[in-house]
């Protein structure tokens, strides 16, 4: 979710908690619009982070240090001259809109005592990072907002610092009870949802929902509720906001079934849903956008590593398709030699200027006549020359369409096999890993530029079968080699959905033997892992890894097996659920 006012009330309790009286050290501008503050404070180091971001507009202390370009932005330098060795006085909150103010004493460039203020304005697109003097006038500002762009409010240098317009909404601190339970009686007929967050500052729909579900339902009017009901609702309300002011509110950060968090939330009591709680709400705010951030790197990365692949493909597809039709005229190849041998065998019967003859074919023991098609402006020699011609370049290029076939073939498999596996890609290591083979087979330009970090080596899935078998599963063609080729043993089992793009599987024979039972389980890993998930009675052949090899110059992850053993199976999701991945 994106922070709404109550988040931020609570960011800037901590902050001004933690930070005030520190001492600003460094300034940095990793991104266009992002400003970070390094800050020693209480005899530690923080790294605070504010972001204009149109998509992630936020602050709060980050844990990992940013990349910073080799030459400063104008505004990352205006600050390190004015900020730097200064000193925070406090961090607020104004008026519980989505801006928080930070008060720096500072020295400017004569030693004298100044005074400045940072507005941090989270509001989408509008959001921005602004410097104030202690005259109120903007000193800079991360974008510029000139009339142009804006008629209502300009944020340029020189002019006065006046704050966005105000929101028709009644600050909460003022609110009882009562005066939220006579709130919604006036707007009886309104959706709770609507009353709640367009007369009252500060709560977004998420934490609404987390706050009333067990009460009503929130696009519901409030006339559908009993008096009990308003009167409960007003008091979970209130209670809310009077937990927040008098900072005991908790933390919550939210996860799907796959345990990934979602979203966050602040609440008196914990979400009914899977939840961790967090001390921090920095902490909770940091992690929440660096895990957003990496699916967001991974999304971004396989969306590009998709389209090159699916180009490549289709280019494939369509020279497969070109090359089978060359096939399409192998029944001609015949015919062109015969019209060739007949037209020399009887040229003394071919009239001149004749478009056709009909000649007799001494191949056939019949001895049928055949209609040979000719060009009458040639000669008979001519002719016969021509048919000649045509029957060693149609040879020629059935030959090589042959083995072209071949080729294509192979490459149109190993394309489908990639784009299968970058579907299930679900890691930044994964996509490099990808990327990097997809470069070395020549897919994917290389580029010049180093990359800034090495990310380890990515693992296979590593399952257990029912009975305990370990059963390892490729996620990319360079951990289905490793695995086929270096890791797996002769009497290892080894599984693959049968002509269907997938994962290699393996299980690690236990007692020197591989139960039915892990077989059974490996394969439906294999159909899982495989472009087949969703079908039913999927085939998957296995044998030992023994008789399982790779042929030379053969693309990553292709093998071929000598013999084999097919079952069939059908994935669900639920049966999926049964199986837990103990990769490390």
């Amino acid at each position: 979710m994106a922070l709404d006012a109550t988040s931020l009330y609570a960011v800037a309790n901590e902050l001004n908690n933690l930070l005030s009286g520190g001492r600003i050290e460094k300034v940095s501008q990793g991104e266009k619009y992002q400003i970070t503050l390094l800050i020693r404070a209480n005899r530690n180091n923080y790294r605070l982070l504010l972001s204009a971001s149109s998509s992630y507009a936020r602050m709060h202390i980050v844990s990992e240090a940013t990349m910073n370009p080799e030459k400063p932005p104008m505004f990352c330098m205006l600050l390190r001259k004015r900020l730097i060795a200064g000193r925070i006085t406090s961090i607020k909150q104004i008026d519980m809109e989505r801006i928080i103010k930070i008060k720096i004493a500072a020295r400017n460039e004569l030693g004298q005592e100044s005074v400045y203020y940072l507005y941090c304005e989270m509001m989408g697109r509008h959001s921005n990072i602004i410097l104030v003097d202690d005259n109120n006038i903007i000193v800079e500002s991360a974008k510029r907002v000139d009339e142009n762009k804006s008629r209502v409010r300009q944020v340029m240098p020189t002019l006065e610092y006046i704050p966005p317009p105000p929101q028709d909404k009644v600050n909460p601190k003022s609110l009882s009870a009562d005066d939220f339970y006579r709130l919604f009686l006036a707007n009886i007929e309104s959706p709770i949802i609507n009353t709640l967050q367009s007369k009252i500052s500060g709560l977004s729909k998420k934490t609404l929902i987390y706050l009333v579900q067990d009460i009503a339902d929130i696009d519901a009017p409030f006339s559908r509720l009993s008096d009990e009901q308003l009167v409960a609702l007003s008091e979970e309300i209130y209670n809310f906001y009077n937990v927040l002011f008098s900072n005991n509110i908790k933390y919550y950060a939210i996860y799907d079934d796959a345990n990934t968090m979602i979203d966050f939330t602040l609440l008196v009591n914990a979400p009914s849903i899977h939840h961790k709680k967090y001390e921090s709400i920095n902490q909770l705010i940091d992690d929440f956008y660096k895990m957003r951030a990496l699916r967001d790197n991974i999304a971004r990365r396989v969306s590009s590593l998709r389209q090159s692949v699916k180009t490549q493909l289709d280019r494939s597809v369509r020279k497969l398709a070109k090359q089978q039709n060359i096939l399409t005229d192998e029944k001609s190849l015949d015919k062109y030699k015969l019209y060739g041998e007949l037209i020399t065998s009887f040229a003394y019967l071919v009239p001149k200027g004749a478009s056709e003859i009909d000649l007799q074919n001494f191949y056939s023991e019949k001895e049928d006549t055949i209609t040979v098609p000719l060009d009458p402006r040639k000669s008979a020699s001519s002719n016969a020359a021509r048919f000649f011609k045509k029957y060693k370049k149609l040879k020629t290029a059935i030959s090589l369409a042959h083995n072209q076939i071949k080729k294509t073939t192979n490459e149109v498999n190993y394309l489908e096999s990639t784009l299968h596996l970058i579907d299930q890609c679900d890691s930044e290591d994964l996509a490099i890993e990808i990327q990097t083979e997809l470069k070395q087979g020549g897919y994917i330009k290389k580029s010049s530029k180093k990359t800034s970090r090495k990310l380890p080596a990515s693992k296979p899935h590593h399952f257990l079968s029912s009975d305990n078998h370990d059963i390892y599963v490729g996620r990319n063609n360079k951990q289905n080699d490793e695995l086929t080729m270096r890791f797996a043993r002769g009497d290892d089992i080894w599984l693959h959905t049968k002509d269907i793009p997938g994962s290699h599987v393996i299980i690690r024979q236990k007692n020197n033997a591989v139960s039915d039972s892990a077989i059974k389980d490996g394969a439906f890993l294999a159909t899982w892992f495989s472009k087949a998930r969703n079908s039913s009675h999927v085939p998957v052949d296995y044998t030992k890894k023994r008789n399982v090899r790779k042929p030379n110059g053969a693309k990553p992850g292709y093998v071929i097996y000598l013999t084999n053993a097919t079952t069939h199976v059908t994935c669900t999701k639920e049966a999926f659920a049964q199986f837990k991945d103990i990769t490390e």
